[in-house]
């Protein structure tokens, strides 16, 4: 809906995704940011999701199958 309505008060599309990607990576980097502030400042704070291990296990797997699906099709 808020794009909708961007859009309708921009009118040229190519402005319109170049002001939402650098919306979209603003929000992204002060998450990152904010993360790493609390990593810091409330170091002894109590984290009751720890996905360390399932991160990085899906990012490995994930990895896995692209690869191997491009092997599959003779990309690599």
């Amino acid at each position: 809906c808020i794009t909708s309505l961007c859009y309708l008060l921009v009118g040229d599309i190519y402005s319109l995704i170049t002001y939402l990607g650098f919306v979209q990576w603003l929000a992204i980097g002060s998450c990152v940011f904010i993360v790493i502030v609390f990593r810091i400042t409330r170091r002894h704070h109590p984290r009751p999701v720890k996905l360390k291990h399932l991160e990085s296990n899906f990012i490995q797997d994930t990895n896995t199958m692209n690869f191997e699906k491009y092997q599959q099709k003779g990309v690599l």
